[in-house]
């Protein structure tokens, strides 16, 4: 008879509408990690559904993650994964559709602060050369820095008769990090205008891993440049180098350096 729908066993239509569900979101994820939802229960049903992924992948039961379709019944835990990239403050997501039924898990990063802070006292070092600055901005004595005192009129300079000279900055924090981004902003003292700058990470002081590298040149005075290192450690150590610069005079010779992180 038109209209009528076939019985299963024991008399019931089959169901094929799970309930709604839903997958907790998260946040303050490390970046590059692999993140897994809660547990749900599939439920409201009498056959085998599908189910679906988009963005990620699923676990039925507890069993492997897949990215596969596949399928579900009555009862069924089912959980979510996603991988975070390398992206501050950024949600990632995974969807889950089953029967027809859509969540979405999210999973969202860090938010990163600056490193280093106004006074790092004892725990900033520097090649031989003599530094210099205007203004009495650079005390060795009180481990006061101009580089990340948030003022463009102060600098920090350090000289040498050649432009090839290979000056750096050290940084210890008080606990080791994760160091996501560097901005610096270069200060030209005459013509002399840094052109080739590394930055490196290191857990002990004297073995150091360079993160990124920028070789290019065209910096210009006061102006702000963001590097993004390839940074999945967390370093006790960072350090800027300036291996090259315009013109041998103050061949290091930064307004303003910032490390963002966590």
């Amino acid at each position: 008879m038109a209209g009528t729908h076939q019985l299963l066993a024991g008399g019931f239509a089959p169901d094929g509408v799970p309930a709604s569900f839903t997958f907790t979101d998260v946040t303050s994820q490390n970046l590059s990690t692999v993140v897994t939802s809660n547990s749900i229960t599939v439920s409201d049903i009498n056959i085998s559904i599908p189910i679906t992924v988009s963005g990620g992948s699923y676990s039925i039961n507890g069993g492997g993650f897949t990215t596969s379709a596949g399928t579900v019944t009555k009862n069924d835990t089912v959980r979510a994964q996603v991988t975070t990239g390398t992206n501050a403050s950024t949600a990632y997501s995974v969807t889950v559709t089953i029967g027809g039924v859509s969540d979405t898990f999210t999973a969202t990063t860090k938010s990163v602060a600056q490193l280093q802070t106004d006074q790092l006292t004892g725990s900033v070092t520097y090649t031989s050369a003599a530094p210099v600055s205007t203004g009495g901005s650079w005390e060795p004595s009180n481990g006061y820095v101009p580089l990340y005192d948030n003022s463009i009129t102060t600098f920090m300079g350090m000289g040498s008769a050649v432009a090839t000279a290979n000056h750096w900055i050290r940084f210890q924090l008080p606990s080791a990090k994760r160091c996501q981004s560097l901005k610096v902003r270069p200060y030209s003292v005459g013509v002399s205008l840094i052109t080739e700058f590394h930055f490196d990470g290191s857990s002990n002081g004297s073995s150091w891993t360079t993160l990124a590298s920028n070789t290019a040149g065209g910096y210009a005075d006061n102006t702000d440049y963001l590097l993004n290192p390839n940074n999945s450690t967390s370093y006790l150590y960072y350090r800027l180098r300036v291996t090259l610069s315009s013109a041998a005079g103050y061949d290091f010779s930064l307004r303003e350096l910032e490390m963002l992180g966590y």
